[in-house]
């Protein structure tokens, strides 16, 4: 079963999915058929909502090949309660928009199915719901069609591999979820670089692990090209240990492609010779979407570790990391990225820690542009660091909060801030945690440890009970910077806060501000 944290708020796949309910759908369901009109193979909605009952959908499967379209009135086609068949016969699923799956459907003969989007719309999309939805496929010369592109269907990693080593931009799916416990690998799994599509599913990988890899590139995938794509897929009780290289993650080491609704569980450590080692992807220079990971992240060398990401330049939306993330010295060390920019709608909450001379952070060790994104778990620093609930150090953040405490070892001066060690350019975020620690000299202050320069800190803020700090920034220009009480905090949404972008519930986020995108659970 998938980590049931990633729909913490996160995942844009399960807000549309309670989107699309309310627009015009054609729904598969337990409930009966209505407003359908089914002939001759074809069922066509009569209504903008309409409703296709499941076992009478299985039922004309038994006879022969069914098309369910959304005709001229519905949008999207979802699949709310799951159904099999054994026949032959091809379903084909033809949507003006979407056609998402909320729950498993079982081809358990050798039939067929074929998945249309945008046919006379735009915008739409093929999704698999995370955790709930899959297409199961029992034979594997069974035909799947995609948006009118052929898929070859796979039973396992080392047909996968060998598939891809032939053919690296073909589309290749995974039938059925896949238990890796009798594979032995002791480097990546899928060396070729891969420049097609991948298609899970919605089906799990389960105890995957690699041992003693030290490729450049290291994962379940070594590298992903710049047209290859990852996609709905959750690898369960991962354990990789890395023995160098430069880059390595569960999922993949190098992405320059688009990683989309992929999730991790389990462990990543080792060495990575001043790399970057993530708990999906070890550096990205591409598009990740709607991932998460819950994995330990651990490495005692230099580099930048994160609890998704290692290093990412590329863009990481709507994403999250829960496992705890250890790096070594002089290291940017992230709840979800060690080191990076371009982050948006994301989370992170595990216990972060770095060592001497790191950047540290509750999302992200070393980064920029960051926007509506939160860090809940604590960060801990060694020596000589730059400490903080949000981000080490960073710059040109918006609409961001931190919840959790930073603190540092007692010998050496370090900078520590309930959101930042040292940062600029951030406005309308907030902060509760307590910072503190570091040697006498250590720059403290309850938003910032060191402001930079003359750069703009707009509508920011710090908990002056709960960080039991008296100064917003403990060295620099702190000017837009306001300390509130917990009860001003919970008393209504602060100056420059936007309605449409923050929210504030007495029951939600202990009666804190909280983003819309991304609600806390």
């Amino acid at each position: 079963m998938r980590a049931s944290k990633f729909l913490i708020g996160c995942s844009a796949l399960a807000v549309l999915a309670g989107a699309s309910a309310a627009e015009a759908d054609v729904a598969i369901s337990k409930k009966p058929t209505a407003n359908m009109s089914c002939s001759a193979g074809v069922c066509s909605p009569t209504a903008a909502k309409a409703t296709l009952n499941a076992t009478d959908l299985a039922n004309m499967l038994a006879g022969g090949d069914v098309k369910v379209t959304t005709g001229s009135g519905a949008t999207n086609i979802v699949v709310k309660d799951g159904f099999s068949w054994t026949s032959t016969s091809r379903l084909t699923l033809d949507a003006m928009q979407s056609v998402e799956f909320d729950k498993p459907v079982t081809v358990a003969g050798s039939g067929a199915v074929t998945i249309a989007t945008n046919d006379g719309g735009k915008n739409g999309e093929f999704i698999v719901l995370p955790e709930q939805g899959s297409i199961q496929f029992w034979d594997l010369s069974s035909s799947l069609i995609i948006d009118g592109q052929s898929y070859t269907l796979v039973g396992d990693i080392k047909t996968l591999a060998a598939d891809i080593a032939e053919n690296p931009s073909g589309f290749y799916a995974l039938a059925n979820d896949y238990d890796a416990s009798q594979d032995s690998f002791d480097s990546v799994p899928i060396a070729t670089e891969f420049s097609g599509t991948f298609e899970g599913l919605g089906q799990t990988i389960s105890r995957l692990s690699i041992r003693h890899a030290h490729d450049n590139c290291e994962g379940l995938f070594g590298t992903v090209q710049t047209s290859g794509i990852l996609r709905d897929v959750a690898l369960e009780r991962v354990n990789v240990s890395v023995a160098g290289g430069l880059s390595a993650g569960t999922l993949v080491g190098c992405n320059f492609g688009g990683i989309m609704n992929a999730s991790a569980t389990g462990t990543i450590k080792g060495s990575i010779n001043r790399g970057a080692m993530g708990g999906l992807i070890g550096s990205n220079a591409g598009t990740v979407f709607d991932a998460f990971a819950e994995v330990a992240v651990r490495s005692s060398d230099t580099g930048a570790m994160g609890g998704l990401v290692g290093t990412s330049f590329g863009m990481v939306s709507r994403s999250g990391a829960l496992g705890s993330v250890s790096g070594g010295p002089y290291s940017g060390v992230g709840g979800l990225i060690g080191s990076g920019s371009g982050i948006s709608q994301s989370f992170a909450g595990g216990l972060v820690s770095g060592g001497d001379g790191s950047y540290v952070g509750g999302l992200i060790g070393n980064g920029s542009a960051i926007v509506e994104s939160y860090a809940t778990g604590n960060v801990f620093g060694e020596q000589s660091v730059y400490v903080g609930g949000f981000v080490g150090v960073g710059h040109d953040i918006e609409d961001s909060y931190s919840r959790g405490s930073v603190s540092a070892g007692s010998t050496k001066k370090s900078h520590l801030g309930g959101f930042a060690g040292s940062g600029y350019d951030i406005t309308s975020s907030y902060s509760t945690g307590a910072p503190s620690g570091g040697n006498p000299n250590s720059v403290i202050g309850g938003l910032l440890g060191k402001s930079i320069g003359r750069h703009s800190l707009s509508h920011d803020y710090w908990d002056t009970d709960t960080s039991l700090q008296s100064q917003g920034c403990g060295a620099g220009d702190c000017s837009g910077v306001v300390g509130k009480t917990n009860q001003q905090l919970q008393s209504g949404l602060p100056d420059g806060f936007n309605p449409s972008v923050w929210v504030e519930h007495a029951g939600v986020n202990d009666g804190f501000p909280y983003l819309i995108t991304i609600p806390p659970k």
